[in-house]
């Protein structure tokens, strides 16, 4: 700079004005240059940060989605159980099986089998509270807020906030509870876990198997269980783990 202002200053004492014009503009065009470079270069910086900011935010909303695929998993499993379980028992009552110490078991079952569904928001509720916008993609800032505020909740209602059983959960509740003995006596489980015995007798089970009411109730919750596993629990398994990919393809993107 001092170069231009020795330049300048003598070039305007030769009485040059055009050249002195001349390294007036190139002096100008230098600062503004320069002011460019700095501006690109804090602008490069605050990308970079915003970019780290989304990669950590889509990293964490990612292991939380594979976190839950397992308890969604292990539901599946248990509906798919409780959907045999009553298929089988609804069978044997319309074809007037006879009584079977094997089939008590399905009985008591209908009474044990409350499902209980654990999912990870945090990461989601997070970049939530920074502002959804953190996740530049706008297609896959949909797809993630879909599964947490509709499949997810929907679930979390259905699993674990609903409160009050639906009434013919509630027949069956208070059918079985009459009709269940509750033997005073204990056994170790397969896992060697102390637990108490339960049985249904051969005349309860004719009972029930006559109890028009209770028949209805029974398959009334075989086709609810059909329902929020076929249509609610599956579809959004598959949605959680095509997010995982695409979530996994996004960062690629982001880290190349």
């Amino acid at each position: 700079m001092r170069l231009f202002n020795r330049l300048r200053f003598s070039t305007l004492k030769n009485g040059n004005v055009k050249r002195y014009l001349v390294y007036a503009i190139g002096e100008i065009i230098l600062i503004v240059l320069g002011i460019l470079i700095a501006l690109n270069f804090d602008a490069k910086k605050e990308s970079d940060h915003k970019t780290l900011r989304e990669i950590k935010v889509l990293e964490g909303i990612r292991d939380d989605i594979l976190r839950d695929t397992v308890d969604i998993n292990l539901n599946i499993r248990g509906y798919e159980s409780v959907i045999k379980s009553d298929s089988l028992l609804l069978r044997a009552f319309a074809e007037r099986k006879p009584y079977e110490p094997g089939i008590s078991n399905h009985i008591v079952y209908l009474y044990f089998r409350d499902f209980l569904l654990v999912l990870h928001q945090s990461s989601f509720e997070q970049a939530k509270s920074q502002g959804l916008e953190i996740i530049s993609n706008q297609k896959l800032r949909t797809d993630v807020s879909r599964l947490y505020e509709f499949d997810y909740h929907y679930l979390l209602l259905l699993e674990n906030e609903s409160g009050t059983k639906p009434k013919h959960q509630q027949v069956l509740d208070n059918t079985l509870l009459d009709q269940i003995e509750f033997v005073n006596q204990y056994a170790k489980d397969s896992t060697g876990t102390m637990e108490m015995l339960s049985m249904v007798t051969e005349e309860t089970y004719y009972e029930l198997m006559d109890d028009a009411k209770f028949m209805l109730m029974l398959g009334m919750e075989l086709e609810m269980k059909r329902e929020l596993l076929h249509s609610k629990y599956r579809p959004t398994l598959e949605h959680a783990l095509k997010l995982v990919q695409d979530i996994d393809k996004e960062l690629l993107r982001l880290e190349d």
